[in-house]
This record gives C-alpha cells, sequence and structure tokens, in this order.
C-alpha cells in the first residue's frame, strides 16, 4: 500500500467510525412505548410514542415488513418468495401517520395506527411488522470532500439502525393454550446457573407473556424468587421455542442438590391473553 492509499484508507475508517458512532448514538436515545400492538374486537385505532432523551432532533421512517420467528425466537425478515403457507398479513388492514417523524431534543412523537377490517375479514389473527428505521442525520465531513487521485476509490458506510414491534389483528373467537418442556440447568458464566426450556403453543392465535422461577430450598417451604423474563412471544404458525433464562437467587440464598425451581408462564392480559402454564425441577 502507497503511503497516499494509506492515508486515503486512514480518513475513511476515521469517517466510518464517526458515522457509525453518531447513528449508533442516535439510536441508542430513542425509545418506544408500547412495544407491542394488538386489535381485538371493536378497536380501531392505536398509537406508538416515540421519546428521544438524546440532546439531538431524531428522524425516523416507519414502514411495514413481514417477518417471522424462528425456533430460538429471533425474528427475521420474510421475503416475498419466501412467505410461508398460511401466513397472514395485517399491513394490508392498517393505514398509519406519519411515515416520518422527527423527534426534537428531549421530546416525543406520536405515530398512530388504524385498523380497517371487512364484514368479509376471515376469522384469524394476522401479523406484520412495523420498522421504526433512524434516518442517518449530518455527520459532518463527507467524502466528496477527500481529493481522489485517478484509480483511487472511496467508500461511505453508513450503518442504519432500527427497531421493529409487532402489530396484531384478531378477528373472531381465538384462543392459544401454553405448555412448558425440557427443563435443564447448566452452567453458566461467574459460576450462575442457566435455566433451559421449551414453551410450546396450541391454538390459533400468538402467545405472549412472562416467566417467574421460584426456588424452593430442600427441606423448606418458603418459595424465593430467582429468575423473571418478560416480553416472551410465541407467534402464530410456530409450534414451539426454546429459551434460557437467568438464575439469579437473592444474596444469602444458593441452588443447591435437592432444591426445587417452579417456573411459571402467565399471558399479558392487557394483550388479550390468558393462557397459563406450569412446570418444575429438581436440582440434581
Amino acid at each position: 500500500m502507497t503511503r497516499q492509499r494509506f492515508y486515503l484508507f486512514a480518513i475513511f475508517m476515521a469517517f466510518a467510525s464517526c458515522i457509525f458512532l453518531t447513528s449508533f448514538a442516535q439510536a441508542q436515545t430513542v425509545s418506544l412505548d408500547p412495544k407491542r400492538i394488538v386489535f381485538t374486537g371493536r378497536d380501531r385505532t392505536k398509537e406508538i410514542f416515540l421519546m428521544n432523551s438524546g440532546d439531538k432532533e431524531a428522524v425516523y421512517r416507519v414502514f411495514f415488513q413481514e417477518m417471522k420467528m424462528d425456533k430460538d425466537g429471533g425474528v427475521k425478515v420474510i421475503k416475498k418468495e419466501d412467505v410461508p403457507e398460511g401466513y397472514s398479513a395485517a399491513s394490508t388492514m392498517i393505514r398509519y401517520s406519519p411515515r416520518q417523524v422527527t423527534i426534537p431534543a428531549h421530546g416525543s412523537q406520536v405515530v398512530m395506527f388504524m385498523a380497517r377490517k371487512k364484514k368479509t375479514t376471515a376469522d384469524g389473527e394476522y401479523r406484520s411488522h412495523a420498522v421504526f428505521q433512524a434516518v442517518p442525520q449530518d455527520a459532518g465531513e463527507t467524502l466528496d470532500d477527500i481529493v481522489l487521485k485517478e484509480g483511487e476509490i472511496g467508500v461511505k458506510i453508513t450503518p442504519i439502525f432500527g427497531i421493529s414491534i409487532p402489530v396484531i389483528i384478531r378477528q373472531g373467537d381465538l384462543s392459544a393454550t401454553a405448555e412448558i418442556s425440557g427443563l435443564k440447568i447448566e452452567d453458566g458464566k461467574e459460576g450462575k446457573k442457566i435455566l433451559n426450556l421449551t414453551l410450546h403453543r396450541k391454538g390459533n392465535r400468538s402467545l405472549y407473556g412472562s416467566f417467574t422461577a421460584n426456588y424452593t430450598p430442600p427441606g423448606s417451604k418458603k418459595e424465593v424468587a430467582v429468575g423473571y423474563i418478560k416480553g416472551v412471544a410465541v407467534y402464530d404458525g410456530l409450534a414451539a421455542r426454546t429459551l434460557k433464562i437467568a438464575l439469579n437467587p437473592p444474596e444469602g440464598t444458593s441452588l443447591k442438590k435437592g432444591g426445587k425451581i417452579v417456573l411459571k408462564f402467565e399471558e399479558d392480559r392487557d394483550m388479550g391473553g390468558d393462557a397459563k402454564a406450569e412446570a418444575s425441577i429438581v436440582i440434581k
């Protein structure tokens, strides 16, 4: 590499880092509430609040994407040619406004979602993901400002960050049940224990709720809370997914051989669910 090319590479890396850090910082200061929308019954409108805790204004673009969940709980974009059979999108039945928002520093903005079901809409659960994508703001110098010699190439990297939330429309009398299986305790980092499990779903709608893990020491009847995780979903179209829950007993309590852990799953009633499940494991 010649000295000139080395300098150009150094300038490029510095500039790319600047863009990345600026975009990342912007993304870290914006949050959404709520993080899930469910239309049931006569629901027609829902709101999402975007809050900017940063010192600079943030611009976000809003659009829909179709996504699916894998067995590990990861959510991936579905390509048009790979839409699974039986997948029902909600995006065709939803209008929203605005489609781009500018959120002032330490301010907020609202995006309104409106469900427009037809009388002929078949019973079932319809789901799409609303994506809130950061629009990169000016990070100062651009590569247009860098003088390149003939035969040399300049590249500009601009990472784009986004947040997606499920938007669900439920039509008709839908139901779902939950079941827990495959409880297994394994060693984690720094001597901590991890509880592995599988959450099963049956029915014609998705599951969404929280797990609580309580520990009873050997020879005792007093339960102690040792684990909690909220916002766990199993989407319609997926029969089961795996999870890991970190076990964190309070100070002065240790997970001993012969002790019992009871794990409970309960759906969030505010999101239209009432399914429950329970399983237990004795520490060996």
